[in-house]
């Protein structure tokens, strides 16, 4: 093999952990990987195109709410790896919702998707969860056979 320089270089070939072949070190796309320059062009690239972008997106959202990976880290345990509401138990760290007040933007939380989007569709509106707890517990009370009332 021939080095930039022009000069032989004596390195074994290296194993692609896609395709399994001995290739030069010039024919990889990642050596840290160790993806040759055609898997990674194929579906084995396609995945490590979506882990890129899956991490970059987990940046952005811990960065968006002030948090490093550490705080984020430490509020999934204490919080058992469950939602903070239902304790519905996460199944990784990136199905949990950084909870967060709207007005002041300080972090609460981690939810899950359904009590995320709850808090969400009453506007974070303590009054109004409240007044739909009392409905949900008086109607619960009150018993329907058919349209007769119990």
């Amino acid at each position: 093999m021939v080095d930039k320089g022009g000069k032989l270089v004596n390195k074994p070939p290296i194993r692609c952990s896609g395709c399994r072949r001995l290739l030069w070190e010039d024919r990889f796309f990642d050596l840290a990987r160790l993806i040759c320059r055609q898997c990674y062009a194929g579906p084995l690239g396609d995945n490590i195109k979506n882990e890129k972008k899956l991490a970059r997106q987990k940046k952005s959202r811990l960065k968006k709410y002030g948090l490093t990976e550490t705080a984020f880290d430490m509020m999934f345990l204490l919080q058992n790896c469950k939602c903070a509401i239902c304790d519905k138990l996460f199944i990784n760290r990136s199905s949990a919702y950084i909870d967060h007040d709207h007005a002041s933007g300080n972090v609460r939380g981690l939810l899950c998707a359904q009590c995320n989007y709850g808090l969400g569709q009453f506007g974070d509106n303590p009054k109004l969860m409240i007044r739909a707890t009392t409905y949900i517990l008086k109607t619960n009370e009150i018993r329907y056979i058919g349209n007769d009332i119990l």
